[in-house]
């Protein structure tokens, strides 16, 4: 256990800290996690979405070179 864990296991913060991804982004990373054997990129959640690769599909098309 790292300094920093057992100090924060110890002395909670006061502040909530808010999640870096909301619940539903949660809930999609751990399905894809469960299914994905074999695929270390997909277990770590370096992955997006459809939507996400339109969007960026979208932001590149419009940039330009």
């Amino acid at each position: 256990m790292s300094f920093r864990r057992l100090l924060r296991t110890l002395f909670p913060p006061l502040f909530k800290i808010p999640a870096k991804k909301p619940d539903g982004g949660l809930i999609a990373h751990m399905i894809v996690r469960r299914y994905s054997r074999g695929n270390a990129n997909l277990q770590r959640g370096r992955y997006i979405t459809a939507d996400q690769l339109e969007l960026r599909k979208r932001r590149l098309a419009s940039h330009n070179f």
